[in-house]
């Protein structure tokens, strides 16, 4: 964790600019009010399937080459 003593001794080496900088920067996050955490969750909670689980893909199993070059084709649609 940063300290006002570490950021008091790194701020000594700064040229006038740099220091404003850091000032403004400081006033800036000094004004901004603190962040609320959201009543719900972004994301839904999700489960991983059993691994005993039958599979919900139907079709021809796929070598890994096959996925790679989907993954390729795919990408190059949504780019």
């Amino acid at each position: 964790m940063t300290t006002i003593d570490a950021i008091y001794k790194k701020a000594k080496y700064l040229d006038a600019l740099r220091l404003q900088e850091l000032s403004d920067f400081l006033d800036f996050l000094l004004q901004k009010k603190k962040m609320k955490k959201p009543a719900n969750k972004l994301f839904p909670r999700t489960e991983l399937e059993a691994p005993d689980r039958v599979s919900p893909y139907i079709g021809k199993p796929l070598s890994l080459d096959d996925m790679d070059n989907a993954i390729q084709f795919e990408s190059g649609l949504h780019s």
